[in-house]
C-alpha cells in the first residue's frame, strides 16, 4: 500500500516491478497460451496488488481497467492478456476499418485491441451484461478514446427481456444466465439485467458487414449463433467455445456441423506455448469437455 508521505511500501514495489517485467516478457516472447498459470503462481508470490481496480496499459495508447481478483483480471494485470492465442485469431481477420462483435466482452481485452486495430473507422461493439464490468469498460474505452467503440450492457439472447445473469464474485469468466456455471457448480449471486436480441443488436449498431463474430457467453453460444444463422447473418469469421463429451467427435457437435453446413471451415485452436496452431476438425475427437474453436466463411 501507498505510505502517509506517498512513497510504497516493499510489497506494492514488488508487485509493480513484477507485474511490469511479466508483461514485457510475455510481450517479447509472444506468448500464446498459459498465461492464466503464469498469473496464479505470481499471485500466490506476491500476493493482490492493492487498490484492487487497476488500469493496464495496452498498445497504441489503449489501456483497460480491470479488477486484480478476478480470474481474467489477474491474468491481465500481470501480463497484460488473456488468453493470446484467441487475439492472434481475432486480429488475422480484421484491418483498418473493419468490425468487430464481441459478445461477452468481460473486460473488454479482445475489444480494446479490436478497437485499436481497426481504428476510428472502424466499429466494435462489445456487449456484457454484468452491470460492473459494463462500467468498467466504459471507462477503459473513455481512457482510450475509443469513440468507435460502443459498450452494450445486455445479455446477448435469442429474444428480448430481463433474465437473471448468475455470477460467481471470484470469476466473472463463468457468469450465465444460467443457474450453473457450464464448468459445473452453483452460482452465488444473481443480478437481474437485460436481455437483447441478438439479431436486434446487429441492426441497431451495423451498417456493415460483421468481420468478426467472439462468442463466449457460457452456455448459450450455440442458440445465439443459430439466431444469427437462421437470419442470415453470417460473419466472415467466427471465434467461439463449444463442449463437447469426452471422445465425441468434434466434427460431429451440432454448432460445429451447423457452421459447416452454412459454408464455413471449422478449426479447433490448439493450446500450444509460442505459436498458433489450428487442427481441421474432421479428425478429431474429444479429450475434454471444452474447446475454442474458429470457422471461416469459404469465399466463392
Amino acid at each position: 500500500m501507498d505510505r502517509e508521505d506517498g512513497t510504497l511500501d516493499m510489497q506494492t514495489q514488488l508487485i509493480r516491478y513484477a507485474a511490469g517485467f511479466t508483461r514485457g516478457s510475455c510481450r517479447w516472447l509472444h506468448l500464446k497460451s498459459g498465461l492464466s498459470k503464469v498469473s496464479a503462481w505470481l499471485h500466490r508470490i506476491c500476493g493482490d496488488p492493492s487498490p484492487a481496480i487497476q488500469r493496464v496499459a495496452l498498445k497504441d495508447g489503449y489501456s483497460i481497467e480491470i479488477d486484480a481478483t478476478d480470474f481474467i483480471g489477474r491474468s491481465i494485470f500481470w501480463c497484460g492478456n488473456y488468453d493470446p492465442k484467441i487475439w492472434t485469431v481475432i486480429q488475422r481477420s480484421l484491418t483498418r476499418g473493419g468490425a468487430f462483435l464481441d459478445l461477452g466482452a468481460n473486460f473488454g481485452i479482445y475489444s480494446l485491441q479490436a478497437a485499436a486495430r481497426v481504428g476510428s473507422d472502424g466499429v466494435v461493439v462489445a456487449v456484457e451484461p454484468n452491470p460492473t464490468l459494463a462500467e468498467s469498460l466504459r471507462r477503459s474505452a473513455q481512457a482510450s478514446n475509443a469513440p468507435h467503440l460502443t459498450v452494450v450492457e445486455a445479455a446477448a439472447g435469442e429474444t428480448s427481456g430481463r433474465v437473471q445473469l448468475h455470477i460467481d464474485p471470484g470469476s466473472t469468466a463463468t457468469a450465465s444466465v444460467r443457474r450453473e456455471s457450464v464448468f459445473g457448480g452453483p452460482l452465488t449471486r444473481a443480478v437481474d439485467v437485460e436481455m437483447l436480441d441478438v439479431v436486434k443488436i446487429v441492426g441497431d449498431y451495423f451498417t456493415q458487414a460483421i468481420d468478426v463474430l467472439k462468442v463466449d457467453i457460457e452456455g448459450v453460444d450455440e442458440a445465439v449463433l443459430v439466431r444469427l444463422l437462421d437470419n442470415g447473418i453470417k460473419p466472415q469469421t467466427v471465434v467461439f467455445e463449444c463442449h463437447a463429451a469426452e471422445g465425441q467427435e468434434v466434427a460431429k457437435i451440432s454448432l460445429v456441423r451447423r457452421l459447416t453446413d452454412e459454408g464455413y471451415d471449422v478449426y479447433r485452436i490448439q493450446k500450444s506455448v509460442f505459436r498458433l496452431r489450428l487442427a481441421p476438425v474432421s479428425s478429431l475427437r474429444a479429450q475434454r469437455s471444452h474447446f475454442d474453436f474458429v470457422g471461416y466463411l469459404q469465399r466463392h
